[in-house]
């Protein structure tokens, strides 16, 4: 489900880089893998949202809801969990450029 930008607004996230620092993001996009059914995170540094000039930086965490009807997100386990999450996310943004191309015609 991609987020519209009112969601996006309201759903700001801080995570922890590499560096240890802290970086604001915003949520682009919940999925869930059809192989486990698990449900998925995209996010994108805030300052990088309305940005042209975008290096690709995205981050992927697991995703579920607490019983307050919160947001809880989980790291990945490992590197190929990263790779399949960027898979989908690719494909997914291809059948939504694929979907906006079919709107204009």
């Amino acid at each position: 489900m991609m987020l519209e930008e009112d969601d996006v607004m309201e759903m700001q996230v801080k995570v922890q880089a590499p560096d240890g620092s802290m970086i604001d993001c915003v949520p682009i996009e919940i999925f869930t893998m059809e192989e486990g059914g698990q449900e998925y995170i995209a996010l994108i540094p805030s300052e990088d949202f309305d940005s042209e000039d975008v290096d690709g930086t995205l981050y992927f965490y697991r995703y579920a809801e607490s019983e307050d009807g919160e947001p809880v997100l989980t790291n990945l386990e490992d590197y190929a969990e990263y790779e399949r999450c960027a898979e989908v996310f690719r494909e997914i943004l291809m059948e939504e450029d694929e979907e906006e191309e079919a709107e204009e015609e």
